[in-house]
């Protein structure tokens, strides 16, 4: 894998390094070198010795190196990882995008600043997997969110939507801009664990704490949904237990209880 590939790297420099310095002084041939490894295989002629046990990437991390080597990405969409959650934070598609208000979610592709005589604006060029359209960022707008307009991240922006007169297409006024965490910290109603009775172990309350200390004193309650042998209920947590929602926190339960037993109720 991609990850084992960049843990060996330093080794690999160091060895070809030795072999190359080898060859200079007349020690050893370098294309008897390149033969051998056609031959017996390259980490092999260069005694490479790939870890096991190394952390796999993170389908976010495989994608954001992608787009540094590659420029563009290769083995799927940074949107993805949200796709469950778009017909909550967004009120439509950009593909489905009509004239009114409207809610849109999707990735910065680009942002173009514009000086004006009354001070900087922004116009954004947004994607959602569905459509990409842009988004016109004016100058008090602009300046309360220098921070979230960062290109290859998710943002959340409710404005109006009208045709834009040069290109026919439709265009965004934005009203508001907000990251995904803070989007889904406004719109969501709980943070759900979907639960059996093994996982309730001796222990489990604490364990919990633990993963959750970091993200407390939020406004999202936190509410777990059990399942018995023959019987079902919903245990909602306290006050105490409400949280500050993140792309770690969901990260870290989902690695921990499995993606499909955590998930947001919009």
């Amino acid at each position: 894998s991609r990850a084992v590939l960049m843990a060996a790297l330093e080794q690999v420099l160091q060895v070809t390094d030795q072999h190359q310095k080898a060859a200079d002084s007349g020690q050893s041939d370098f294309f008897g070198l390149a033969t051998e490894a056609a031959e017996q295989g390259r980490a092999a002629a260069l005694d490479i010795d790939y870890a096991t046990g190394v952390r796999e990437w993170s389908p976010e991390e495989l994608l954001a190196c992608e787009k540094e080597t590659l420029g563009l990405y290769l083995s799927g969409h940074p949107i993805d990882r949200y796709r469950a959650e778009l017909g909550a934070l967004a009120s439509c598609s950009l593909a489905d995008l009509k004239p009114g208000r409207k809610r849109v979610a999707g990735l910065i592709m680009a942002v173009r600043i514009i000086k004006t005589r009354r001070g900087r604006m922004a116009v954004i060029s947004l994607d959602d997997k569905t459509a990409r359209i842009e988004v016109t960022v004016y100058r008090d707008i602009f300046e309360r969110n220098m921070e979230r307009l960062l290109v290859d991240h998710m943002v959340v922006i409710e404005g109006e939507c009208a045709v834009d007169e040069f290109s026919g297409d439709y265009s965004l006024q934005a009203a508001e801009i907000m990251t995904i965490d803070e989007a889904r910290n406004r719109l969501a109603r709980a943070l759900v664990l979907d639960l059996a009775a093994d996982d309730l172990h001796n222990g489990f309350v604490p364990e919990l704490q633990s993963m959750i200390a970091a993200h407390v004193s939020g406004r999202c309650p936190v509410a777990i949904e059990y399942a018995g042998a023959d019987s079902r209920a919903r245990l909602r947590l306290g006050e105490q237990w409400r949280v500050n929602l993140s792309d770690g926190l969901l990260e870290g339960l989902r690695r921990h209880f499995g993606a499909q037993h955590v998930h947001l109720e919009y």
